[in-house]
């Protein structure tokens, strides 16, 4: 019966032993459970990063058009308000031979 009692002990190990290892089976587990998670975060960030990235790309793009369009209306505005100063000058020069032929008529009367 001693003989049998020893060899229980010496097989089956003590309470706080026990306890020992299933700490450390708990904390493994809960290492590849964390290890799991952040895989996938990882992976969610990389595929929002991606798309934020091929946003900003757009975002780019249309900024660079709306800068092109915004130029060639500042060049078409240049143009136009050269053409209106041109007009101008040659309204306010026909107005003044207007004038200046009608004062010849008039002093000719």
């Amino acid at each position: 019966q001693q003989y049998t009692d020893r060899l229980r002990q010496l097989n089956c190990p003590d309470d706080e032993q026990r306890a020992k290892d299933e700490e450390i089976a708990r904390l493994k587990d809960r290492l590849c459970s964390l290890q799991a998670s952040s895989v996938e975060g990882q992976a969610k960030l990389d595929l929002a990063m991606e798309s934020q990235a091929q946003e900003l790309a757009q975002c780019k793009a249309h900024a660079e058009r709306l800068q092109e369009a915004l130029h060639e209306q500042h060049t078409s505005l240049r143009a136009q308000t050269a053409a209106l100063s041109e007009a101008r000058q040659t309204r306010d020069s026909l107005e003044a031979k207007w004038q200046e032929t009608r004062a010849e008529r008039q002093g000719g009367e």
